[in-house]
């Protein structure tokens, strides 16, 4: 039979061993990065839109590569719900975006749309052709 004094000696070794089974913090997954690219056209008060898919919570980011033929013209650009109707009712925008702009905010996991508008800069004769890049996890 063992002696109260070496069972007490014990004690740390069980808690160690049970903090030990019970886990703990386990290593976080590294978020990958999806880049896609999108192009379009958008007309007199007109807006375009693309959709994306989030596979999982984290911050978008669209990057404006071109606008074509008026490469300083200023735009809107936002992200939004896609809707069946094809609408694009955005949640996150900003109306006053010129080539090279960077635009992000936080969004869930789940379906978006990105779209390029007109804020009243855009000719009636002369459309303009956009690139953009979306950066998601």
């Amino acid at each position: 039979m063992s002696s109260p004094s070496q069972l007490y000696r014990l004690v740390p070794f069980v808690i160690a061993a049970t903090a030990l089974a019970c886990g703990g913090s386990s290593p976080t997954q590294p978020t990958s990065t999806v880049t896609q690219t999108f192009d379009g056209t958008v007309l007199q008060n007109g807006m375009s839109s693309n959709t994306f898919t989030m596979g999982q919570d984290g911050t978008a980011t669209v990057t404006v590569v071109s606008f074509s033929p008026v490469s300083t013209i200023t735009m809107g650009v936002g992200f939004g719900t896609p809707q069946t109707d094809g609408s694009c009712p955005l949640i996150a925008a900003s109306n006053n975006v010129q080539m090279g702009a960077v635009l992000s905010t936080d969004l869930t996991a789940g379906s978006y749309c990105l779209a390029v508008y007109d804020v009243g800069n855009v000719a009636a004769t002369v459309p303009i052709s956009y690139e953009v890049t979306v950066d998601h996890p």
